[in-house]
C-alpha cells in the first residue's frame, strides 16, 4: 500500500513539475479590475497596395476647389480616354497607434485578456482618384506629328479613428494570433490634384526620327475627402522581452471615399504591415531549468 502511494506522489510531484516548466508568463495585474482594463499600447506601420480608381474629366472638375485653376484642353472631347491606371499599383504609407482595452470576467472577477477592444489615432498617405487623357495629331503636309496628354492624379493625407474587437488565442504563450473585426472614420487633412498637359513632339525625317517632350505639371487643391471602411484585421504577437512584443498584422479593408458634392468610390484593399506593442502588467521571470529539476 505504501508503495502505491508513493508511486501516486511521486506522479503527482512529476506533473507539477512539468507544469512549472511549461507554464507561461502571466502578467500579475498592476490596478484593480474594472469592466474594461487597459492591456496594450502599439504602433503599427502599413502599406497599402491599390491603383487609384478611374474617373472623367467631369469628376475631376467636381473635386477642385476652383474650377478655374484647372487647365483642362477646351477640346478634351477629342482625346482618347484611358481605361488603365497609369501609376499601377502605389504603395501607400499608413501609421496607426493604439490602445488596446480588456474586459472584466464577472464569474471570477479577472481580466478576460483573450478579448481586446482597440481603439487608435492613425495617418494615411494615399492615392484616390485619377484621370487620364492623350490624343496624337499629325502635323499638316509633313511625317510629324504630337501627342497631348491630360493626366491627373488626386492624392490626399487623411487622419482618421481606428476601432476594432479582436479575438486571440492565449495571451500568456510566447506567440498569439488573433482576429476580430474593426471600422475606420476619416478626413482629409489636405486633399490635391496633380495636373499633367504634357505634349510630345514626334519628328520624322527619311533617316531618323527624333521626339521632344515638353512636361508641365502643377498642383490644384482640392475639397476634402471623407474615409470610410469596414476592417478585418489578423495577426500575430510575439514576446521578446518581458512587456515588449513585435506584431505582424494584415488588415482587409472595404472602404468608401466620399469627395462631399462631387465624386465618390468604393473598393476593396489589403494592408500588411509590421509594429511594436506595449503590454502592462508585471510579467512572472521564469525560474531555470535547473531549479525545476532540482524541485
Amino acid at each position: 500500500m505504501k508503495k502505491i502511494f508513493t508511486m501516486i506522489a511521486v506522479l503527482m510531484v512529476s506533473n507539477v513539475c512539468l507544469r512549472a516548466q511549461t507554464l507561461p508568463d502571466a502578467p500579475d495585474p498592476i490596478w484593480p479590475t474594472k469592466n474594461w482594463n487597459l492591456q496594450s499600447v502599439r504602433v503599427n506601420a502599413f502599406f497599402n497596395i491599390y491603383s487609384p480608381s478611374l474617373v472623367d474629366y467631369e469628376s475631376i472638375k467636381g473635386l477642385a476647389k476652383d474650377v478655374k485653376s484647372l487647365s483642362i484642353p477646351g477640346d478634351i472631347d477629342k482625346f482618347n480616354r484611358r481605361e488603365d491606371s497609369q501609376q499601377g499599383s502605389i504603395g501607400n504609407f499608413v501609421m496607426i497607434g493604439s490602445v488596446g482595452f480588456s474586459p472584466k470576467n464577472k464569474a471570477d472577477n479577472s481580466i478576460n485578456r483573450k478579448r481586446t477592444l482597440q481603439l487608435g489615432l492613425g495617418f494615411q498617405d494615399v492615392s484616390t482618384f485619377e484621370t487620364a487623357y492623350s490624343i496624337n495629331q499629325k502635323i499638316a503636309g509633313t511625317d510629324s506629328s504630337f501627342s497631348r496628354d491630360y493626366f491627373v492624379s488626386g492624392r490626399q493625407k487623411a487622419l482618421f479613428l481606428q476601432s476594432a474587437y479582436l479575438f486571440n488565442t492565449d495571451p500568456d504563450k510566447a506567440v498569439n494570433v488573433y482576429a476580430g473585426l474593426g471600422f475606420d472614420l476619416g478626413y482629409s487633412l489636405s486633399s490635391t490634384l496633380i495636373e499633367n498637359t504634357n505634349q510630345s513632339y514626334i519628328y520624322t525625317s527619311n533617316d531618323s526620327t527624333n521626339t521632344t517632350f515638353l512636361p508641365n505639371e502643377k498642383t490644384v487643391d482640392a475639397i476634402g475627402l471623407l474615409n470610410v471602411a469596414l476592417v478585418v484585421p489578423f495577426g500575430l504577437h510575439a514576446r521578446i522581452y518581458k512587456n515588449w512584443g513585435a506584431t505582424a498584422e494584415f488588415r482587409y479593408a472595404l472602404s468608401s471615399v466620399y469627395a462631399l458634392g462631387a465624386s465618390s468610390l468604393v473598393r476593396s484593399h489589403f494592408q500588411a504591415g509590421l509594429g511594436v506593442r506595449y503590454t502592462f502588467g508585471k510579467f512572472k521571470d521564469r525560474k531555470p531549468e535547473q531549479e525545476l529539476d532540482d524541485l
